[in-house]
């Protein structure tokens, strides 16, 4: 999966928003809007100024299962 980065805000596009970092940990990234290769590769030339697309693998968590 492919996420959007914006490196002049330090954070993720998400549905609401960016993400958020309160007192040293990153917030939101359960709701960070994830793309295809395909998706990534169609809407490069279309993300605004800073952006890009990162390939951001899916994090399973055993402690959390």
């Amino acid at each position: 999966m492919y996420v959007i980065k914006n490196k002049h805000r330090n954070a993720f596009k998400t549905y609401d928003g960016w993400t958020a970092i309160e007192k040293g940990t990153l917030t939101g990234l359960s709701n960070v809007m994830r793309f295809t290769e395909r998706e990534a590769q169609l809407n490069a030339d279309r993300l605004p100024s800073g952006s890009r697309f990162i390939y951001f693998p899916r994090r399973r968590w055993k402690d959390l299962q």
